[in-house]
């Protein structure tokens, strides 16, 4: 076995909370495992002459309810929370995922970005008149600003039932 492909517990929880993953079963993926992952499978079968069961997959939430084609990571386990990286098919890992996913981490982050957009909106908003008139004009539209988008973001989030990358990670549930 290639010890770059041995992942613990810990490991495989990190990734899946940074890029917004799920660590399942592999019996709950809705997509076909491809050829290249199963023919390795058999090599590491014959290779090591064991059965190899109880595989799980790191992939997006949709591959696991949507018949969608996502780009999962197979894993067996291999004792004492340890797991061994099978096949890796196609690009779920990519920088810009972990950056647009960066929102949903956790609440820290959610309010994090609320306030960068919070700041960004107060700085393009124009206030030159209105500062004449009123002195705190612009900590009054960052406020405003602040409270709307953590509300209307907020809102959104978990009336469509969504959760931070923390809580979903291992989380086994099909929708309907």
């Amino acid at each position: 076995m290639e010890t770059e492909k041995i992942f613990h517990k810990n490991q495989i929880k990190k990734i899946c909370i940074d890029y917004r993953l799920r660590f399942l079963d592999s019996s709950l993926f809705a997509n076909k495992i491809p050829e290249e992952a199963l023919t390795k499978i058999i090599a590491l079968e014959k290779g090591h002459n064991i059965k190899l069961e109880g595989f799980k997959i790191v992939a997006p939430s949709k591959a696991f309810n949507l018949k969608n084609y996502d780009d999962p990571l197979l894993f067996v386990p291999i004792g004492n929370n340890y797991y061994y990286l099978i096949h890796q098919w196609g690009n779920d890992l990519a920088w810009y995922r972990k950056l647009v996913v960066l929102p949903f981490k956790n609440i820290v982050y959610f309010l994090l970005f609320c306030l960068v957009v919070s700041l960004m909106g107060t700085y393009f908003t124009p206030t030159n008149n209105l500062s004449k008139s009123v002195a705190l004009a612009p900590l009054i539209i960052f406020l405003f600003l602040f409270k709307s988008i953590v509300g209307t973001i907020a809102y959104y989030f978990f009336m469509m039932r969504k959760n931070f990358n923390n809580m979903i990670w291992n989380r086994p549930f099909k929708e309907n």
